[in-house]
């Protein structure tokens, strides 16, 4: 079988579980869907594994910088300083080996675009990385094995 038809396979059923069901397991979907995708941008190894948890938790944490700081502003933009400040950051920190700033621009996003739920979008965004490694490891687990 082709590769990218047996990760359709498992990838599909998944994506279907979690768009019914992540509401009501506390879990934020499209949060989901970003960190799983965002692995096989990294690359889709493990690699990218790590470099999308490592960065799109390093988001995650200047996401709720931003909120916090902006909290304690006063300015009529209270988020312009402290997101201007966070993406430099983000940016600079694309310099390291396993850095990957679109994942940290996810999970800066994320946390926002979530409502500020923190416990949500951190789990949200570890179980896309999870989901994407499994589905992928599957997939090539299958293809090896006809192959052989």
């Amino acid at each position: 079988m082709k590769f990218h038809l047996v990760l359709g396979l498992f990838t599909a059923p998944l994506a279907a579980v979690i768009a019914q069901f992540s509401a009501p397991w506390g879990l934020i979907g499209w949060v989901v869907f970003l960190t799983w995708a965002s692995f096989f941008a990294a690359g889709a190894n493990t690699n990218a594994f790590i470099r999308v948890i490592i960065s799109s938790l390093i988001g995650l944490i200047g996401g709720y910088a931003v909120v916090e700081l902006g909290a304690m502003s006063t300015m009529s933009n209270p988020l312009l300083v402290p997101m201007a400040g966070v993406i430099f950051v983000i940016v600079l920190l694309g310099s390291c080996k396993q850095f990957f700033i679109p994942a940290a621009f996810v999970g800066c996003a994320s946390y926002m675009g979530a409502g500020a739920l923190l416990w949500e979008t951190f789990v949200s965004l570890i179980l896309g990385a999870i989901l994407a490694y499994i589905t992928h490891s599957l997939a090539l687990m299958i293809v090896k094995k006809e192959n052989a």
